[in-house]
């Protein structure tokens, strides 16, 4: 989360981690301590390139695009734990004594049934002791416990609707005392760097997943938009004058992509304080190359089938079979019959 002394100022991407954790984390340095985005936001998997987004704007508000189609967006501090909650509840004000939350209560006439049989385990009547046993060295021989298969768990009574039930009580609320709010939230001046922090997990990876860096043109190719108060770009290739007429950053700043795949390209980043600008670079970069992309994979695998199909044919054992003409096969049944008819 560092690049030298100068710490990261935000830490896109997806975690890819088996097959339950795919999620685009988005950690965020507030005052030189790391915040992760507390709303689930789902990354792309499907083995293409594809196209992230991260819009941080001046207002307190973001907005997050996967292939230029927003899948996420509020206000930083509602999604992220920078600042003290706006409202707490009231700790002068506790619940009534008699308010009643349970929407359902046991049936007070509901009954055990008889033949309910509590026991989990009964002891095997037909187990027999040892010859080899020795009392004193292994202890008296007891007969050991089955698994009784009549038991059926431990009784409940069934739920009723709970008549007294008066819902969720709410909470009054009041202004949080210690609450501040702070202007320098999403502000990050001259990013100079961008650094790729690279998990790389054991299990095989598409070819084609890239990076959740804010916007990413291109699979492969994270880019981010920057909406703070002092624009800064990165991007192009000699380090001179950006695309949109800013200089080039300073500073040292580092990102991180948290990405648990190898195999994964990295290309076409952009900083940039224009949303319109971020997005016709997203198009015109991964834009260009998504259905030339999808194209290709369809050849891919329509080449693999045949290469398997006559790896198939290479195992058939081969057999010549001597096909008999149509003709012959014809003359050898009316000889058959003729014959046939003679002996008649």
């Amino acid at each position: 989360m560092a690049q030298g002394s100068k710490p990261c100022s935000r830490s896109p991407g997806p975690d890819i981690c088996g097959s339950d954790t795919k999620k685009v984390h988005i950690i965020v340095n507030f005052k030189n301590k790391l915040y992760p985005n507390k709303k689930q936001i789902r990354c792309k998997v499907d083995g293409f390139t594809h196209l992230y987004t991260l819009i941080l704007r001046s207002d307190h508000t973001y907005e997050v695009k996967i292939d230029n189609e927003m899948v996420a967006s509020g206000i930083l501090e509602d999604d992220w734990d920078f600042l003290p909650p706006r409202r707490i509840n009231d700790p002068a004000v506790k619940k009534p004594e008699d308010w009643n939350d349970e929407a359902e209560i046991d049936d007070p006439h509901d009954t055990m049934p008889e033949d309910w049989n509590v026991a989990e385990y009964i002891v095997d009547n037909g187990a027999e002791k040892p010859n080899d046993w020795d009392d004193v060295k292994q202890g008296v021989w007891q007969r050991p416990l089955l698994k009784n298969p009549l038991y059926r768990g431990k009784w409940q009574p069934r739920k009723i609707p709970n008549p007294n039930y008066r819902g969720i009580w709410p909470h009054p609320q009041i202004e949080n005392p210690v609450y501040v709010p702070d202007e320098s939230i999403s502000v990050y001046e001259n990013i100079g760097v961008i650094g790729l922090d690279l998990w790389q997990g054991q299990e095989e990876k598409p070819a084609a997943f890239h990076p959740l860096h804010p916007q990413c043109p291109r699979l492969l190719s994270p880019s981010l938009h920057h909406g703070g108060r002092e624009p800064s770009t990165m991007g192009g290739r000699d380090g001179g004058e950006k695309p949109n007429g800013f200089p080039a950053p300073s500073v040292r700043e580092g990102w991180e992509e948290k990405l648990v795949r190898s195999g994964t390209i990295f290309d076409n980043f952009l900083i940039t304080d224009s949303e319109t600008y971020a997005e016709e670079f997203g198009d015109e970069t991964w834009g260009e190359t998504k259905y030339p992309e999808q194209k290709m994979n369809q050849k891919q695998i329509e080449e693999e089938e045949k290469r398997e199909k006559a790896r198939e044919e290479e195992k058939t054992p081969k057999g010549r079979v001597k096909e008999v003409p149509k003709q012959q096969v014809s003359r050898k049944k009316k000889s058959q019959t003729v014959a046939e008819k003679g002996e008649l």
